[in-house]
């Protein structure tokens, strides 16, 4: 390794220049204009919050009522710029007219070019439904037997489901909700008054 340097030559050797290059620190200060300014900012606010608080809620309400009619002053002064303008060349207001026409054409074109193909696309597929429809037909009338009264299978489990459904009547033909039955064992009846007199 290297010789160990006597304390006495190192500080020869390294000596600082009195007058230093860089400052004692190397924090750069805010300067003292700024930090001031927000100082006093803060004292405001924490001393008077809530003013501050209800002085952004008027300002947003004062916003929100003048910003539609700042706007609109805004745009009639540009319709009016715009207009004196025409005024002054009206080759402009002609060529702008044309342009906004032909624009209104392409957009009408490429709406009619789309509804065509897609008036084609309806016609095809109502074409294959109906292709398939008549091919199911085809192998329903030839594939499976039937009987003679049957016209395909759907109707044939209809008429079963049908007897099924009269084969089980749901309650007692006798049965009526709204009356009272007084030969079922369960029943409620009133006791027999008697007059006294």
């Amino acid at each position: 390794m290297g010789e160990a340097i006597p304390a006495d030559e190192f500080e020869e050797r390294f000596v600082e220049p009195e007058d230093p290059v860089h400052p004692p620190t190397l924090e750069q200060g805010s300067p003292w204009v700024l930090s001031q300014i927000v100082y006093y900012v803060i004292a405001f606010v924490t001393q008077n919050g809530w003013f501050c608080v209800g002085l952004a809620i008027a300002g947003y309400y004062l916003w929100s009522k003048f910003q539609p009619k700042v706007q609109e002053l805004k745009a009639r002064q540009e319709r009016d710029k715009e207009a004196a303008e025409y005024h002054k060349d009206p080759d402009k207001f002609i060529a702008k007219e044309r342009a906004i026409a032909a624009a209104r054409q392409r957009m009408q074109e490429e709406y009619n070019r789309k509804s065509e193909k897609h008036l084609e696309e309806l016609k095809l597929r109502e074409e294959q439904k109906r292709q398939q429809q008549v091919e199911e037909n085809a192998q329903a009338a030839g594939g499976a037997p039937r009987r003679l009264n049957e016209t395909n299978d759907y109707a044939s489990s209809n008429t079963v489901n049908k007897k099924n459904d009269k084969a089980k009547p749901r309650l007692r033909p006798e049965y009526n909700p709204l009356m009272s039955d007084y030969s079922s064992s369960s029943g409620w009846r009133p006791s027999r008054s008697t007059g006294g007199g």
